[in-house]
């Protein structure tokens, strides 16, 4: 918190505490998000290091950032995957998040000053994430970059990060808001699904905000699991033979399954492009989903959460695929729950409820 000093009007001065503004990013495995103050981003999570021939000509756009950290510089965004770089998911999520940062200070216009970052996570507790977050605020101290139809110019930002850990921000939200149902308010505890691009979080929380990672004969009630990279892979191997024999790329099918989910399921349809053809794979999507929706909440109720699910009162879902597990509501007669924020697409919804946090 920095102490700055304001006029009053009666031509003192008086010390009042302002707050850093408040970063919040979820950098994702396929899609980077992020929200600040209202204004929110989401565009693929590519990321490309440039040659110095590739620096002189690269331009970023509205969803791209170009950064120099460490005497390297990267393009990340829509840029990144347009040069032929990789996703975070395949190239390393925690090795490039300061990467991810650095990019969302700039988008940001956080040039100097104190900056908080919330930054989400599958697990704040995790060792690895620990050690990252440590180091991102000297490695973003002093960096270079550009965005759009701005040239390369210095950051100097004072930075602390807030790991948060995938699931709470749902939690919290849920209960500030008064979202738990009357007659379930008495469960002690609220599940959460966190269905992103990458990777699946299941998290359970108590009624003080408190992650349950162990219980029972289950064992780990919190976990991860793969999610849409793995379905994406599946459902590129399902369709190879009908484009040459080459294997699709998971990055493309999950762009084109994220642009088909803002239409009604009735009105979807998958259609990869490759060497001149067009191949419908509708059918493959929807038999894989349903396949991979099925062994999701066997794999709840008969393994993971079956020694505490009398403890369990609402279950909600958030991420971009969350519209895939949407099914899970009427099945289980509301007590699963998508999260739908007005004017908020679900690629988002968690940037935006960590804004909200307190």
């Amino acid at each position: 918190m920095v102490q700055v000093k304001e006029k009053s009007g009666a031509g003192g001065g008086r010390n009042v505490a302002t707050k850093a503004p408040v970063l919040c990013i979820d950098a994702g495995n396929g899609y980077f998000k992020m929200d600040f103050g209202g204004k929110r981003y989401s565009f693929v999570a590519a990321v490309k290091e440039l040659s110095d021939r590739e620096i002189e000509d690269s331009r970023p756009d509205r969803n791209s950032a170009l950064v120099t950290l460490n005497g390297a510089t990267y393009a990340f965004g829509a840029l990144a995957r347009d040069l032929g770089g990789k996703s975070l998911f395949e190239a390393g999520k925690v090795e490039n998040t300061p990467i991810a940062i650095a990019a969302a200070l700039a988008l940001a216009g956080l040039a100097g000053g104190q900056v908080a970052v919330r930054l989400l996570v599958p697990d704040s507790g995790n060792f690895q994430w620990k050690k990252a977050a440590a180091g991102i605020s000297n490695t973003v101290a002093d960096f270079h970059a550009s965005v759009f139809r701005q040239g390369f110019e210095r950051f100097q930002p004072t930075v602390t990060v807030e790991l948060v850990t995938e699931g709470y921000p749902v939690w919290n939200w849920a209960v500030e808001t008064a979202q738990i149902p009357q007659e379930l308010e008495e469960y002690p505890l609220t599940g959460i699904i966190d269905a992103g691009t990458g990777e699946l979080t299941c998290s359970v929380w108590s009624k003080s905000g408190t992650i349950i990672r162990t219980a029972g004969k289950s064992g780990q009630v919190s976990f991860v699991a793969p999610a849409m990279k793995e379905l994406a892979g599946a459902i590129a191997a399902g369709f190879s033979f009908q484009v040459k024999g080459q294997t699709p790329d998971r990055a493309s099918i999950l762009d084109i399954i994220r642009r088909q989910g803002s239409k009604p399921p009735a009105d979807r349809r998958y259609v990869y492009e490759q060497a001149g053809e067009a191949c419908d794979f509708t059918d493959l999507v929807e038999s894989t989903v349903k396949r991979w929706r099925k062994e999701l909440f066997t794999q709840l109720m008969n393994d993971n959460w079956s020694a505490i699910w009398n403890q369990i009162g609402m279950v909600y879902i958030v991420g971009g695929a969350s519209d895939m597990l949407a099914p899970l509501e009427e099945a289980t007669k509301g007590r699963f729950k998508v999260v739908r924020l007005p004017g908020v697409e679900p690629q988002l919804v968690n940037a935006a409820l960590m804004a909200q946090m307190g």
